[in-house]
């Protein structure tokens, strides 16, 4: 599956991350997903499986322990975070 920019974006909204928040889960460096997003850098062929973890592993990213947490919805998984 090839990822477009447009697709990133979609999915990281999804995610409700923000390009900061999507590299620290990704463990890369921000400018990285904002050239991704903007189309200068090319998208790695690995990425749609890293969203993929992403998705179902949200729940881990609303501890607040955690260098990825970024404040979610009351109801964006069933992780009880936003509650």
């Amino acid at each position: 599956m090839t990822v477009t920019p447009t697709d990133l974006v979609e999915a990281r909204d999804q995610l409700r991350l923000s390009q900061v928040g999507l590299a620290r889960a990704l463990g890369i460096a921000a400018n990285t997903v904002n050239r991704w997003e903007a189309g200068t850098r090319s998208i790695p062929p690995y990425l749609p499986l890293a969203i993929y973890g992403l998705r179902h592993h949200r729940h881990e990213y609303h501890d607040s322990r955690s260098p990825y947490a970024e404040p979610c919805c009351p109801r964006c998984c069933d992780c009880g975070a936003g509650s």
